[in-house]
Order: C-alpha cells, then sequence, then structure tokens
C-alpha cells in the first residue's frame, strides 16, 4: 500500500466516510463527521500509520485535507501524492 493510499484509508476509516467521498474537500467542522473527538483519533491514527509524532502545532493545522498533505509531506516526509 502506498503512502497515499495508507492516508485515504486513515482519513476514511476514522472519519467514517464512505469509499465514493470526495476527500479533497473535508475540512474540520464542515465535515458532519469531523468533530473535535474524531480529529484527535484523526490524529493518533496518523501518527501511528505514518510512525510520526505531530506537535501541537500539526495538530491545529490538519484542519483540511490539503493542511495535512502539507503538514504530513513538508514537516514529517511522508511521500504523499498531490
Amino acid at each position: 500500500m502506498t503512502a497515499s493510499e495508507t492516508f485515504h484509508r486513515v482519513l476514511r476509516e476514522e472519519l467514517m466516510l464512505p469509499a465514493d467521498a470526495d476527500l479533497t474537500t473535508i475540512a474540520y467542522g464542515r465535515t458532519e463527521t469531523w468533530d473535535s473527538v474524531a480529529h484527535m483519533q484523526l490524529v493518533l491514527a496518523l501518527e501511528e500509520a505514518f510512525e510520526i509524532s505531530l506537535s501541537p502545532d500539526d495538530v491545529v493545522e490538519i484542519s483540511t485535507y490539503p493542511a495535512a498533505v502539507r503538514i504530513l509531506r513538508d514537516h514529517h516526509g511522508v511521500a504523499l501524492a498531490g
């Protein structure tokens, strides 16, 4: 499984999103299932999946799909496409 596939799997599982959901449009507070509890579960799942430790600033900044991609790729070297 590629890093991008793992990332998408984690997003779908932790945010309880259907297989056909457009992940590029999800956002904290705007996506129905992405509330504060789901956010912390998502953070923990991302840390586990990619064997990283997200800083408090990273946790706050991961509020949209593009932001999550940027943080994982630029701050933690995760090879995500897009």
